[in-house]
C-alpha cells in the first residue's frame, strides 16, 4: 500500500491470487482429487441451455387493510 504526500492512495503491491484450482486444493480436507466445475461457460454450453420460460403474469389485487380494526392510537378528544 502506498500512499502519496495528499494521502491518497497512489497504488497496491500484492500478492498475485491463486487459480481457481490452486484455491480449491488449498481448502480440499478429502485428500482426493476431484473434477473440478469450471466457471466460464464455452459459447456452445451456453447455446445448449434450455429456453428460460416466460415469467406467468402477476394478478394484480386490490390493496387490502388489516384483518380486525384496531383502536386509535392517541385519545380522542
Amino acid at each position: 500500500l502506498v500512499l502519496s504526500e495528499n494521502d491518497k492512495l497512489k497504488s497496491i503491491s500484492a500478492q498475485e491470487l491463486p487459480t481457481e484450482r490452486e484455491f480449491v486444493t488449498s481448502i480440499d480436507t478429502f485428500g482426493t482429487p476431484r473434477k473440478v466445475p469450471t466457471l466460464a461457460m464455452t459459447p456452445e454450453e451456453i447455446a445448449n441451455l434450455p429456453p428460460v420460460p416466460p415469467k406467468a403474469p402477476v394478478a394484480a389485487s386490490a390493496p387490502e387493510g388489516p384483518l380486525r380494526p384496531y383502536p386509535p392510537l392517541e385519545p380522542r378528544s
